[in-house]
């Protein structure tokens, strides 16, 4: 049996944080946490090493920009999907110049969230 893929939600919209998880879970895949802000995301990086991060940018306390680079020191194989309300290209190009390994905006519909994500873990088929 394969071993579960443990995915950790970062973002500041509780709501936003459990649909998140009710589509993932859907699709068979595994919340190990969330987090509201970069800072926590850092805590639950080191507590949880997941296999792959769903991370927004514009968070309070610090945000995903300041988070990743100190999430991916903690976790240097995690994968990181940054997921934004940015739909702006020198974001896009910055958050991977810092590592992350996709960008989703908001706006895509959820099965484009979902692919990246079984994409990065390799799930596709």
């Amino acid at each position: 049996m394969a071993e579960v893929q443990k995915i950790l939600v970062v973002d500041d919209s509780e709501p936003l944080r459990r649909r998140i998880r009710s589509l993932l879970e859907h699709e068979g895949l595994h919340l190990c946490g969330e987090a509201a802000n970069g800072r926590e995301a850092v805590e639950r990086v080191r507590e949880f090493a997941p296999d792959l991060a769903i991370l927004n940018i514009s968070m309070p306390i610090m945000d995903g920009f300041e988070a990743l680079p100190e999430m991916l020191r903690y976790s240097p194989g995690m994968k990181v999907i940054i997921f934004t309300l940015h739909d702006a290209s020198e974001l896009r190009q910055l958050a991977l110049q810092l590592g992350a390994h996709s960008y989703v905006v908001k706006s895509a519909p959820p099965e484009d969230l979902v692919a990246e994500v079984k994409k990065l873990l390799g799930q596709t088929k």
